[in-house]
């Protein structure tokens, strides 16, 4: 897997390239989407390139298959069964420790960690990113398991508000057919939290004009309104502003490459330029992912070379996947998140506390704050938290308000989930992945620190909740996670690519001209041709270690060099356009 020097400028000219690239699209305007029947089957409607549907069905035309992956299928449990009662509804939770009281023992942060590599804060920000891309597990308010208190407690009493997660209908009837949690998105790295997992809200997104996405015209571009609040294709888009930014970021590369495709190719209709950009986007996802993502968190247990499609292979989310080991970036953010200017100062408004980030679209509209582009520098500047079961205050004492005022606390949230959701324990998934489950504590082997506090709330190792335990380990590999969450994220990723008929890989899926274009698209490119920052580290995942002075020298002016390269690059590529 290629990985990004730190110290090369990132500075090619997207725009350039493109305009090359354009004359291998179709030559035929026209759109043919795949119909999923009430038998299973799929058919086709209208004539042209195959796109993707947007809610994921017809991905795999194998027979009895065509709804794998698909929005609002059930999340699979690949190695063990769901841990419930007789009844297939009630979590085995007798004798455990309540979740507050492990949040309490072993996820309170009081001291900053940060990363041991040196990882950036758009490592998190990519992965939520991503994650509301793969899965969206609703809740039901007439199904409460709320969370108790502990009576010592310094912020909260009495319990705290939880509501399972909905399930299939026709599962919870009893323990041969237990409780199966649904996924209200598309498993596939389709950018549907851009274009959304259903076609209702796809068309509500779009202009119907030129191929292209609603925007709003204020600070640069940025998403479109509703109410008052930001419209995405996940409506998660307004959960804190870093998220919001990287929505806004893909809406403006869908929109630059409309505006492009159409240039080069007037014989298209708005459909055939929308889902040409829609799958360019999607493609470019995932080459990030793989390219740069997958390999900064996960060193050398990341996904291999490409081997191609496998239509045996099911794309779903893992139940362990999504309620447990991808929930690891919580443990990452910062209690606050920096802002800065093209010099590298902090903007008017300031670095921003992370408990004010949460559901305030207005952020992104006051121009001293710096627009999307002081965020995206900051994430890209600021060293992220280690991966390790604590998490600041923010999130633990202060999510989505304060304490007693809308308040409540991650780490307990993911601890109850792991429950709700009937997900072994740490011991019993280290086992059932061929890992090893541990005889005893003096077996175990954690992250230093962590084991005595692990020991303090859980009376034996195989109590451990998934969440906790898979936080706790070491890091294996070069990357960031431990064995057993490297284990459970590696075998997703690798099903999400193998299991995807559109893969942008595949040979005949892109020109190779388009596929030079999507590999070329780093995180930082995407972010340069699409905002006013002029140049950045190549590898926005890391931050770059400070260099000695004469290097330092060398290599700004190199950056300076590189930065009006490509301003030239620009500047050829608008007068070939006129």
């Amino acid at each position: 897997m290629p990985r990004i020097p730190f110290f090369r400028l990132a500075h090619r000219s997207g725009a350039t390239f493109i305009l090359c690239a354009a004359a291998a699209l179709p030559a035929v305007s026209g759109a043919s989407v795949a119909v999923l029947q009430a038998d299973g089957s799929c058919t086709f409607d209208g004539g042209g390139t195959e796109y993707r549907t947007f809610d994921g069905t017809c991905n795999n035309l194998s027979a009895g298959q065509a709804s794998w992956g698909s929005a609002d299928s059930e999340l699979l449990r690949q190695h063990t069964a769901a841990q419930y009662a007789a009844d297939g509804q009630t979590p085995l939770t007798l004798g455990l420790p309540g979740p507050r009281e492990v949040s309490n023992a072993v996820s309170s942060q009081t001291a900053l960690v940060y990363s041991e590599l040196n990882a950036s804060s758009m490592l998190m920000q990519w992965g939520q990113f991503l994650d509301h891309d793969l899965d969206l597990t609703h809740t039901g308010s007439a199904d409460p398991m709320p969370i108790d208190i502990p009576v010592d407690d310094a912020y909260f009493s009495g319990t705290m508000p939880f509501s399972r997660s909905v399930y299939s209908a026709t599962s919870g009837i009893d323990a041969s057919n237990p409780r199966q949690q649904l996924n209200a998105a598309t498993a596939y790295i389709d950018a549907s939290q851009i274009y959304g997992s259903d076609l209702d809200t796809a068309n509500a997104l779009r202009t119907f004009s030129g191929g292209k996405l609603k925007m709003t015209s204020v600070q640069g571009g940025l998403l479109h309104m509703e109410n008052g609040v930001f419209v995405s294709g996940d409506e998660r888009v307004n959960e804190q502003v870093g998220l919001t930014t990287m929505h806004t970021l893909f809406n403006r590369e869908h929109n630059r490459l409309a505006e492009q495709i159409a240039a080069q190719h007037p014989e298209y209709d708005d459909e055939t330029i929308y889902q040409e950009a829609r799958r360019i986007v999607g493609a470019i996802m995932q080459a990030i992912t793989y390219n740069e993502f997958l390999p900064a968190l996960l060193g050398s247990a990341a996904p291999g070379v490409y081997q191609g499609y496998d239509a045996a292979v099911n794309a779903g989310i893992a139940n362990e996947f999504s309620t447990a080991a991808y929930r690891f970036g919580h443990s990452t953010l910062p209690p606050e998140l920096l802002r800065l200017d093209s010099a590298g100062n902090v903007v008017a408004g300031g670095n921003l506390p992370l408990q004010n980030a949460f559901f305030n679209p207005s952020l992104l509209l006051d121009p001293d704050n710096g627009g999307v582009e002081a965020v995206l520098r900051g994430l890209s500047a600021q060293v992220g938290q280690k991966i390790d079961p604590m998490i600041v205050d923010a999130l633990r004492n202060m999510l989505f308000g304060a304490p007693g005022a809308g308040g409540l606390d991650l780490a307990s949230l993911n601890i109850q989930r792991g429950r709700d959701h009937g997900l072994p324990g740490f011991n019993a998934m280290r086992d059932a992945l061929g890992l090893g489950a541990y005889a005893n504590w003096e077996e175990a082997e954690f992250q230093p620190g962590f084991k005595a506090l692990l020991m303090g709330v859980y009376d034996d190792v195989d109590d451990i909740d998934l969440w906790v335990g898979g936080l706790a380990e070491q890091h294996i590999d070069g990357g960031m996670l431990g064995e057993l969450f490297s284990a459970i994220v590696a075998e997703q990723f690798l099903r999400i690519r193998e299991g995807d008929r559109f893969w942008y890989q595949l040979t005949g899926m892109f020109d190779p001209y388009w596929l030079d274009y999507i590999e070329d698209s780093t995180l930082a490119n995407v972010i340069m041709r699409n905002t006013t920052i002029n140049f950045m580290q190549a590898n926005v995942f890391f931050v770059p270690v400070p260099v000695p002075a004469v290097a330092l020298l060398l290599l700004t002016g190199w950056m300076m060099m590189a930065s009006r390269s490509r301003r030239r690059g620009l500047l050829t590529s608008q007068m070939a356009a006129s």
